[in-house]
């Protein structure tokens, strides 16, 4: 499967990720398209409109046909994560807005990122609008990370045994890191 930066080197307009993990979703992909495109990306959501990533400036816009809208006249290659946005993506106007941003989006090689738990909202008329990529669960490196970071405050080395990484595997960053946390306030040490 071809990583997130060759959907924008390719010019893919409009990406739908499925993650249970939108926070950490974005906090990887931003990074990715940031090295890829060279612009900072944004984020939007109905309560706070939109945000740089670079530098937390925001612009409030609670309208999501208003920020479909926008988007498609940001900077040239600007990826916009779009958070809960398969919640509203039933209106047909917001279908429509769509529809009509993706010539310039792809004219401009910028980038809307829906991010979503699923595909189950992803209105037929956008179906192959969108091209959905499945983002996975942390692997076992990022969760060996998980327990190191969540140890140090307590000053609790962490043990060398792999079984303990392998308990976590399945469960989302913040499932891990607070069952993590729980066995260092509980057991004093990772159970």
């Amino acid at each position: 499967m071809p990583d997130f930066s060759d959907y924008l080197k390719a010019g893919y307009c409009c990406l739908w990720i499925c993650s249970p993990e939108p926070d950490r979703a974005e906090r990887v992909l931003a990074k990715v398209a940031l090295e890829t495109n060279d612009v900072p990306p944004v984020r939007w959501d109905i309560a706070q409109g939109f945000t740089s990533l670079a530098d937390n400036t925001r612009k409030a816009c609670p309208s999501p046909v208003q920020a479909v809208k926008e988007a498609a006249v940001m900077p040239d290659k600007t990826v916009v994560f779009l958070w809960n946005f398969h919640r509203i993506l039933a209106g047909l106007e917001v279908i429509q807005a769509l529809q009509n941003a993706v010539p310039e989006l792809k004219a401009k090689r910028s980038c809307l990122v829906v991010l979503a738990p699923s595909t189950e909202k992803l209105p037929e008329e956008l179906a192959r609008v969108f091209t959905t990529i499945d983002f996975p669960l942390p692997d076992r490196a990022e969760l060996k990370l998980a327990m190191v970071e969540i140890s140090e405050p307590y000053h609790v080395p962490v043990p060398d045994d792999p079984a303990l990484v392998e308990a976590a595997l399945g469960m989302t960053d913040m499932e891990a890191e607070d069952a993590f946390a729980l066995s260092l306030v509980t057991k004093k040490g990772f159970d």
